[in-house]
């Protein structure tokens, strides 16, 4: 079935339902838009940018173009991407002046036939070989780009310097240096300053002869024994006995014995029993107490919460006894201890 473009040139807008005359063989016939959509869509493979090879750039959407005049134009956006260059820098740096000369930074090249017609070069000679490519960037060698590898070499290789061997490496635009001539410095197995192996004419050990014994010095005087010898007071004498039979004495004053301190009994136990439950008190006797003290009753931990919570307290000391009193009788038995200390004066 032929359909040609030009029958569609005239309509504005179509319709899926609209008729296209077109021939099949040699009968005129009559097709749909729709038709039309069928049968482009079916002999006209569907293609994404991402499958298509060797594109100029990665990526591509619907606001990198615009349709103005019934024709497709490319915006900046997209026009960037067609200009995308490791040296672009440099390729920027080419244009077309007015007259419709080719200009580099801005200065006119045109008639330029030889490199000594381009004015502030930054060498003043070129040649095949001052430049090499490394992957695939073109560099400058060792000339072109202002150093002269062999000159340089030699100059470095004579005088004082004669002990380094330098060898230009033109293709990587470096030196290979090795030095020479250093000597070796050591010492030998009898202490000998060498070099190269080589004690010379005047050897000298790395560390002097040992030099002759000092002459003895007096006997020191030490310690024999150290006793106390007498006392006086709270004041102890010792005497210090040397090795060369001289003695020395020196005192120590004692302190005085002090009085009092804190002291702990033993525990005490008021049994449940022993209560007077009428009177709610509890003697305990055939103790020694010395009453000039502070007594001061201490429970023991597991009896704690019992003595407080039935408000048990020492209401009255003797020489031999202590007498507690409570608030309520106790249901077991409490364990305590008394501190006796010394009352302040």
């Amino acid at each position: 079935m032929d359909i040609r473009i030009s029958q569609m040139a005239n309509a504005q807008t179509l319709e899926d339902s609209d008729f296209f005359p077109a021939v099949q063989g040699s009968i005129n016939v009559k097709v749909t838009m729709d038709q039309v959509k069928s049968y482009i869509g079916s002999v006209v493979p569907s293609v994404s940018w991402s499958t298509v090879s060797d594109k100029p750039f990665a990526s591509i959407s619907s606001t990198d173009f615009t349709v103005s005049n019934d024709e497709l134009a490319i915006n900046p956006t997209i026009k960037s991407k067609f200009h995308e260059h490791s040296n672009k820098a440099v390729l920027d740096k080419f244009a077309e002046s007015s007259d419709g000369n080719v200009t580099y930074n801005g200065q006119s090249i045109a008639g330029v036939s030889a490199w000594n017609d381009i004015s502030g070069k930054p060498f003043n000679t070129v040649s095949a070989t001052d430049f090499k490519i490394i992957g695939n960037e073109l560099q400058l060698s060792g000339s072109a780009s202002g150093l002269d590898f062999t000159a340089l070499s030699n100059a470095l290789t004579t005088g004082t310097l004669s002990g380094l061997t330098i060898t230009p490496d033109t293709e990587n635009s470096n030196f290979d240096i090795a030095v020479t001539g250093i000597p070796e410095i050591a010492i030998d197995a009898e202490g000998y300053w060498t070099i190269n192996g080589e004690r010379g004419e005047n050897p000298t050990k790395a560390q002097g002869e040992k030099g002759t014994d000092g002459t003895s010095g007096n006997d020191g005087r030490g310690i024999v024994s150290v006793e106390k010898t007498a006392t006086s007071g709270l004041v102890d004498t010792y005497t210090i006995t040397y090795t060369d039979e001289t003695t020395s004495t020196f005192d120590v004053t004692n302190g005085a014995s002090g009085s009092g301190g804190v002291t702990l009994s033993d525990d005490i136990t008021l049994a449940v029993a022993s209560w007077d439950s009428s009177a709610k008190l509890q003697t305990i006797s055939g103790l020694t107490i010395d009453t000039t003290k502070l007594n001061t009753p201490l429970p023991s931990v597991a009896s704690l919460e019992e003595y407080a919570s039935c408000g048990v307290y020492l209401a009255e000391e003797t020489e031999t006894s202590l007498t507690f009193k409570c608030k309520t009788v106790p249901t077991v038995a409490l364990v305590l201890k008394i501190k006796s200390e010394v009352i302040a004066t």
